[in-house]
């Protein structure tokens, strides 16, 4: 069995960690992961990468970084900054874009209509399983429709309002359909 630790800076203080870095060194973990930005922020500020690379010149585990990587140029940078790192971990990105991690392995960015086509299967698997299992407009609604709250965040503004609006799964689809198809 092997351990590791995902942890932010701090709650209140982005020097917090620093007075659980010798426990941190001294533990048998195979990785830690850092989100460099307090708790108390949630994902309100940007993170800090000076804090950041203070915490991962004084880690002696390898370091998985988390935090504000949405899109590839955005990991690049950060590998480059940091090239000891053992990985980078994906989050909102991921949720934003679902071809992410492909153009990661890729080592380049989608086209748009890519992208909306990776988008359009998941989304048709999601419609096609949710819709067997959840009774009525009110449930599938409530599922499927918080996705679009990260999801494609370059979609035209009004696409995502009418997805976001819709009140039948007809609506829904259709508007889906029609943001997919202007994206």
């Amino acid at each position: 069995i092997t351990f590791s630790i995902k942890m932010r800076l701090g709650w209140e203080e982005k020097s917090e960690w620093k007075s659980l870095i010798e426990i941190i060194n001294n533990a048998p973990l195979s990785h830690v992961t850092m989100h460099p930005r307090l708790g108390i922020e949630q994902y309100k500020k940007p993170v800090d990468i000076d804090a950041f690379a203070e915490f991962y010149n004084a880690c002696k585990h390898p370091v998985v970084y988390n935090g504000d990587l949405l899109t590839l140029q955005d990991i690049q940078r950060v590998e480059n900054e940091f090239p000891k790192l053992k990985g980078i971990m994906l989050g909102r990105g991921l949720l934003a874009n679902p071809a992410l991690a492909v153009e990661y392995s890729s080592g380049k960015a989608m086209a748009n209509k890519d992208c909306a086509a990776l988008v359009r299967k998941m989304h048709d698997r999601m419609h096609d399983v949710m819709s067997q299992r959840l009774q009525g407009n009110t449930q599938y609604l409530n599922k499927l429709k918080p996705y679009w709250e990260y999801l494609l965040p370059d979609m035209l503004k009004r696409d995502k309002k009418a997805i976001l609006k819709a009140t039948t799964i007809d609506k829904y689809m259709q508007a889906v359909n029609e943001g997919l198809s202007n994206f």
